[in-house]
């Protein structure tokens, strides 16, 4: 559980690496899911779910497969939010020529961490090493704070 000081807010953060076998991905989503109901309150999942969601996020794809639903029916079952992606659409790069590229790496929130913060994104930033992209998470401004302005004589 993390906090943020003086603000009172503990939210949860749970890290995915999944694996390549689709068999495996499916054990991995119901380890998670079943993590899920032990505890309450707002809860990101990041990480390399080694598959995409939809046909658009790998270079060259047309056809739904399994994996895809598999990974599509787990978010609507633990009810994420499923964030768009900022400044590009892949974030694995497969080969010198990348000649495979997909969106396996992502964000994903519960609705209270959406109620409690505006402007949430997640954008790619510069990949150096790895075949993989670094995600960053931007929460924005506090959804409860208001700032008002005050002119006293």
């Amino acid at each position: 559980m993390l906090f943020r000081k003086n603000q009172d807010f503990k939210w949860h953060l749970t890290g995915v690496y999944a694996s390549n076998d689709r068999v495996e991905r499916e054990e991995t989503w119901w380890e998670v899911g079943a993590a899920r109901g032990l505890f309450v309150g707002p809860w990101i999942l990041c990480g390399d779910f080694n598959t995409v969601r939809y046909p658009s996020e790998k270079f060259n794809c047309s056809r739904i497969s399994r994996s895809m639903t598999d990974l599509s029916e787990f978010i609507e079952d633990i009810e994420l939010m499923d964030l768009d992606l900022a400044r590009g659409e892949f974030t694995w790069r497969k080969g010198e020529r990348h000649s495979t590229v997909a969106r396996l790496d992502r964000f994903m929130i519960s609705e209270d961490w959406d109620t409690k913060f505006r402007n949430i994104k997640q954008s790619i930033l510069q990949r150096i090493v790895s075949d993989h992209s670094p995600l960053m998470l931007q929460c924005g401004e506090w959804g409860s704070t208001k700032s008002y302005f005050k002119f006293k004589n």
